[in-house]
């Protein structure tokens, strides 16, 4: 039996450091609740390793001093896994509703009392003491899970109190801190020399961490991927904004073949005094739509009212230049081209001077165009 409970509890140490890693690297750290859950998989697995080194040591005389240290460290550190989880709880909750700071200064007084004395209860031999090698409770023992049950009923009514607001899914995870713990001292009571409180607790921190840390995990990033990409849209054509295409510039300098194309819209000015706004904002997005049927949306750009940029990292020479011809056979077919544009092409580390190029090129056909619609010169 010693030898399986060694092994058991080896696999929750496995598990929780696990854990311990997810909740380091894997989760926002920044909040209260998620610092609270990770000192609980601490404090679990620092008892995990104590009790873990009481059971191998236990039996073996010339080690009681260890098997001492071991087992009061073991107490501690279930206090502290109770008042890590209550500290969690509570923070859960101060998310949609206040909790009086007086609660968490109550726990930290009873959690500060209840360790002074199951450490002077040890060094008298009331709580523990080691004899002969082995382990032996004492008459003081009944008194060291007060402070892990009142404040296991003060958790519990804190979710059942507030179990509406915290909705079923949130409730569930919440309350397997209590039924693994209710399950293992069920079979302690049928089965005495079974003893697995620290794998139920395991099974617990791992539920908690699947139905809640990770997702909100997973929620954090969602938003966060949704920030970033909000920073990098255009508003109103919804292709890549400026802060994209300066990304786009650098990631593609060390490329060996770069293609640009660089757009310029015509009549802009000439459509919003003339027709509104609302008739300029449909030009452009009239455009936006031309690029996006003929490039793919990584590579296009409004970068500016009227300018556009098509930036083709790593394309061949003859497929940049049947994307360029194919654009420019569009526009040309129009009564009136819709923008001027552009073409250059060269090595990524030249990307600066290709686009100038483009732009220059572009400049040339807009100035042609404008003698020819002499109605929208300089507009």
């Amino acid at each position: 039996m010693k030898i399986t409970l060694i092994a058991l509890e080896s696999v929750s140490l496995a598990v929780l450091l696990m854990l311990l890693y997810g909740s380091i690297f894997e989760v926002n750290r920044k909040l209260i609740k998620n610092r609270a859950y990770t000192m609980a998989v601490v404090s679990s697995i620092i008892a995990v390793i104590t009790d873990i080194t009481a059971w191998g040591l236990n039996g073996i005389p010339r080690y009681s001093a260890i098997s001492f240290v071991a087992d009061l460290l073991a107490f501690l550190m279930g206090y502290m896994m109770t008042f890590f989880f209550c500290i969690y709880l509570i923070q859960n909750i101060r998310e949609k509703r206040p909790v009086p700071k007086m609660h968490v200064k109550c726990l930290s007084m009873a959690l500060i009392l209840s360790m002074i004395f199951v450490i002077a209860g040890a060094f008298m031999r009331r709580v523990f003491y080691i004899e002969d090698g082995f382990y032996r409770p004492g008459d003081w023992y009944v008194y060291t899970q007060i402070f892990n049950f009142l404040v296991m009923i003060y958790c519990l009514i804190l979710i059942t109190a507030n179990a509406r607001m915290l909705g079923v899914h949130d409730t569930v995870a919440l309350l397997s801190y209590f039924i693994f713990p209710a399950i293992t001292t069920f079979l302690h009571i049928i089965w005495p020399d079974i003893s697995l409180t620290y794998v139920a607790i395991m099974f617990s921190e791992l539920t908690i961490y699947i139905m809640l840390q990770a997702e909100q995990e997973a929620d954090f990033r969602v938003r966060e991927k949704a920030l970033t990409e909000a920073s990098r849209t255009d508003t109103l054509t919804k292709l890549q904004n400026r802060r994209a295409y300066d990304e786009k510039k650098e990631a593609i300098k060390n490329l060996p073949q770069v293609g640009a194309i660089f757009c310029d819209v015509n009549g802009l000015k000439y459509t919003n005094d003339n027709f509104g706004h609302k008739a300029g904002d449909e030009l452009i997005n009239g455009f936006a739509a031309i690029l996006r049927d003929h490039f793919r949306y990584d590579d296009i750009f409004r970068i500016s009212g009227d300018e556009f940029v098509i930036l083709l990292g790593g394309t061949g020479e003859d497929l940049y230049k049947r994307r360029v011809d194919d654009l420019a056979k569009i526009l040309s077919s129009q009564d009136i081209p819709v923008a001027a544009m552009g073409a250059s092409y060269g090595k990524g580390e030249d990307v600066l001077k290709i686009i100038n190029e483009a732009e220059e090129r572009m400049y040339a056909e807009k100035e042609a165009f404008h003698k020819k619609y002499p109605d929208y010169k300089g507009r």
